[in-house]
């Protein structure tokens, strides 16, 4: 997420959105999700006016490319109650989600992640003046440098699916997605 004004004199900004997906499809259909956090790995920020980083659900029109289109396919529900503030934000940050972020998995298939800063989601550039700034660097799926920071999403779930045990009718698997 990266908001500019430097190139502006009016009360145009330039505004970036990240978006993240992670195949969530193991979980199952009958599984029982009980926390989930997704892991962001920033490499640098910087802010001259505050801000924080917002996850929101994503509606991408696919999990493992992006088109100009997708830049509006952003929610606006936010799916943890954790923002994370930009101002000195390097490594690992989490978003352990809420109510509303565990219903938003996919259990079947692909869910989908966008994270818009607050002036974004509050639709607020109060008090921003021309070269202001507040960006974020985060670590994609599809950086190479050093593939152990790309994002992850942790889930705990269980399933009452039954699994295939030599002896045994049926058995409860529980699980942790990463």
């Amino acid at each position: 997420a990266y908001l500019d004004r430097a190139a502006f004199p009016t009360d145009d900004c330039n505004l970036y959105r990240g978006f993240c997906a992670a195949d969530t499809s193991a979980i199952g259909s009958g599984g029982t999700i009980t926390a989930a956090t997704l892991y962001l790995y920033i490499g640098g920020a910087a802010t001259t006016r505050g801000g924080s980083l917002c996850l929101v659900a994503g509606s991408q029109a696919s999990g493992t490319s992006l088109t100009a289109n997708d830049f509006d396919n952003v929610g606006t529900t936010e799916l943890s109650s954790s923002r994370i503030t930009i101002s000195g934000a390097t490594g690992w940050v989490s978003f352990p989600l809420n109510a509303a972020g565990l219903a938003a998995i996919n259990k079947t298939g692909t869910t989908l992640f966008a994270v818009r800063s607050s002036f974004d989601l509050d639709n607020s550039t109060t008090g921003i003046i021309t070269g202001d700034q507040a960006y974020a660097y985060v670590r994609s799926s599809e950086y190479t440098t050093d593939t152990t920071k790309r994002p992850y999403l942790e889930v705990t779930y269980s399933s009452s699916t039954p699994a295939q045990i030599s002896g045994s009718s049926s058995a409860a698997a529980t699980g942790s997605l990463s």
